[in-house]
């Protein structure tokens, strides 16, 4: 199945990164792409019921993929981390992203005050610098 595409002509996803996102995707449904950068193309996707985006560069290399799951899903080290250097911060998404190199890295999206913000956590807890 290929994506349906939600980029303007001049700047299709090229067939190199289509390919490499089907090879590493195939039960990849719902897919948008969109072009983050002159150096980077992200797909947002479904897998089941995980909603997921894979970064790629223009040819064709995986650059990361990043799955969203509920907080509680995420290592209990990061949680405990999270609550205690923000203890009445509204959560609003967390997810977990893998790199080429296996590193795995824990995002949370917060809001404090009218502001949106983020934390990259490690899996031990500590904060990804």
């Amino acid at each position: 199945m290929f994506a349906a595409l939600n980029l303007e002509a001049k700047h299709a996803v090229p067939s190199a990164v289509l390919q490499a996102f089907h090879s590493r995707f195939p039960q990849a449904q719902q897919v948008h792409w969109q072009r983050e950068s002159k150096t980077e193309y992200e797909a947002s996707f479904t897998t089941g019921t995980q909603k997921c985006s894979a970064s790629f560069n223009p040819g064709g290399t995986w650059l990361e993929t990043e799955t969203q799951l509920a907080f509680t899903d995420l290592p209990a080290a990061i949680q405990q981390a999270f609550h205690k250097r923000h203890p009445e911060k509204r959560i609003i998404e967390s997810s977990r992203i893998e790199k080429p190199d296996g590193e795995m890295i824990y995002e949370v999206e917060f809001r404090t005050g009218k502001t949106r913000k983020e934390e990259l956590f490690k899996a031990d807890g500590s904060i990804k610098s």
